[in-house]
This record gives C-alpha cells, sequence and structure tokens, in this order.
C-alpha cells in the first residue's frame, strides 16, 4: 500500500475513533463501496423514495442548516429518538407514500374472474418457486395465503425482515449452501446480512424480539 494512502486511512481511522484499526477502515470503505455498486442496481425509482425518506427525516428533526458539524448530526439523530418527531416522522412518510399510490386499474372482468386468474398464476408461481427449495403443499398453501391481500403480503415481508434485522447469530450452514448453489441468492443472503448489522447497530436495536406494536 502507497504510503501516503496508509496515512490517509490511518487518519481517517483515528478520527472515527473508539479503537478501530487500519484494518478495520479498510475493510469498512470496501464494504461501503460494494454497497454503492449494490445501491447502483436497484431501481432508479426506489433510490430516490430512499432519498426522499431521508430528506424527511431530516427535515422533522432539523438542524439541517446548523454550520457546526456536531450540533448539526445531534439533531438529525432526533426523529430517532424523540418520540414527538418519531410520529411526525410516520406521519409524514404515510402521507408521501399515499401521494405516490398508483391508480387502481380498470378491468372488464368481474372480481370473481380476477380473483380465480389471480390464483391460478399464484399456484403456478408457487410450484416455479418451490422447485428451488423443496416443493410441498405446505409452502403452496403459505405462498397464496400470504397473497391474498396487499396487508397479508406486507405484513409477511415485514415480519421475515424484522427477523432477518434483529438476528444476532451468524449465517446457518443450510444458507451456507443456498448462497453457493444459488449465487443471485447468495449475494441477497451477503448483502442483508452485513447490511442488517449495520442497520441494527444505528438504529439502536440491542436485542432481538418482535416489534413495538
Amino acid at each position: 500500500m502507497p504510503d501516503d494512502l496508509r496515512g490517509e486511512l490511518e487518519a481517517a481511522a483515528h478520527k472515527r475513533g473508539g479503537g478501530r484499526t487500519l484494518t478495520d477502515e479498510v475493510v469498512a470503505r470496501l464494504r461501503s463501496s460494494l454497497s454503492r455498486e449494490r445501491d447502483d442496481e436497484r431501481d432508479p425509482a426506489l433510490r430516490a423514495l430512499n432519498f426522499v425518506v431521508s430528506q424527511l427525516a431530516e427535515r422533522v428533526s432539523g438542524g439541517s442548516l446548523l454550520a457546526d458539524r456536531g450540533l448539526r448530526s445531534e439533531a438529525q439523530k432526533k426523529w430517532r429518538t424523540d418520540p414527538f418527531l418519531f410520529r411526525a416522522f410516520k406521519f409524514a412518510v404515510g402521507k408521501l407514500l399515499d401521494a405516490l399510490e398508483p391508480p387502481k386499474r380498470e378491468s372488464a372482468l368481474s372480481e370473481a374472474e380476477l380473483a380465480a386468474i389471480k390464483e391460478r398464476a399464484l399456484k403456478e408461481t408457487a410450484k416455479e418457486a418451490a422447485e428451488k427449495f423443496g416443493y410441498t403443499p405446505e409452502m403452496e398453501k403459505w405462498f397464496i395465503e400470504i397473497h391474498k391481500t396487499p396487508e397479508a403480503y406486507g405484513a409477511n415481508e415485514f415480519g421475515m425482515l424484522w427477523t432477518q434485522l434483529t438476528r444476532t447469530n451468524p449465517l446457518t450452514d443450510q444458507e451456507q449452501e443456498m448462497a453457493r448453489r444459488y449465487p443471485r441468492f447468495g449475494n441477497v443472503i451477503e448483502r442483508e446480512f452485513y447490511g442488517f448489522n449495520n442497520a441494527r447497530r444505528d438504529l439502536g436495536i440491542d436485542e432481538p424480539g418482535e416489534p413495538k406494536s
């Protein structure tokens, strides 16, 4: 490693404090670079939504115009730590999603006909997905149930996300085997595993468990 680059990295590690080593700094920056590459693969509208939600959090917290970096940083944390501001942020995000909701598509088919078509498509999709992970009637039934309503699907996805977000154990042997067999699946597992570790730390989620109601 060139001496000038080593010096910059050592200075950056020292500035972060907490006993951070040169190796820690290099690994963190490599992960950050890989994370940016993965973010580039995201749908542009999703990247835009991430930006807008972040802007809402900063606006609700206040302090974005403070010149002092330390004061600005402390103020911008308040969306997460202040109960009043968090509820304001939660409400604002809901209003944003309401404004972005796509209009319902009109159809010449009846509700019953649409439901029948959807159920047939779900069964086909369930079987195709299950072939990769071992088909069982229970898996097909579960897949169909969670797709019956937007609320059921959203609740399932949130539950799975929260489980991953709050896990502290390393990847299981089964997960590692699946990652080796299916490279794309492996990339997703790895991204989520390291990403959720950082998210859990930054959000102050210390213990696994059910989300607050």
